[in-house]
């Protein structure tokens, strides 16, 4: 298509992309978004979105897909939002990366985004996860006095 003078148009993209997070093709997934954000016609902060939800939503989500994933979108000038920071902290989580996690709501506070009930549930089901259990009943607390009183899902995965 390219050498004939033709570019790939955003619809080819999202209906090639979804094809590939369908079959879990994430690495192919990745390459292709980085490859369309490339081109003239880019790939939206929510196909971002979905791209790495679809990743962290994985058994085993692949950190280093994420990561890039955001750095093109940053790259390109693109102002991040909340949405791509709780999904970027989901796959950390996920993981037991909690310190890197933790680093991410850090990061997401000075862009001007304060945790909510799902940053926090985020962090709680990763511990009860890993087993950590004493740790996640703590962040409850900690939810709870920076003002954001948690919800019955977060209580069901203490639970």
């Amino acid at each position: 298509m390219k050498g004939t003078g033709h570019e790939m148009g955003i619809d080819t993209y999202r209906k090639i992309c979804r094809q590939l997070q369908k079959h879990k093709m994430m690495e192919d997934a990745v390459k292709f978004y980085v490859y369309a954000m490339d081109g003239p016609y880019k790939p939206s902060v929510q196909d971002c979105c979905w791209l790495i939800r679809s990743i962290s939503v994985s058994y085993n989500p692949d950190l280093n897909f994420v990561f890039r994933v955001f750095s093109k979108l940053e790259s390109t000038g693109n102002t991040i939002s909340k949405t791509v920071y709780d999904w970027i902290h989901r796959s950390l989580t996920s993981v037991g990366r909690f310190d890197e996690a933790e680093k991410t709501v850090n990061i997401m506070r000075s862009a001007g985004y304060e945790p909510d009930n799902m940053t926090y549930s985020q962090v709680v089901f990763g511990l009860c996860k890993a087993r950590r259990l004493e740790e996640a009943s703590k962040i409850l607390v900690e939810m709870e006095e920076s003002g954001c009183a948690p919800d019955v899902k977060s209580w069901t995965v203490l639970i």
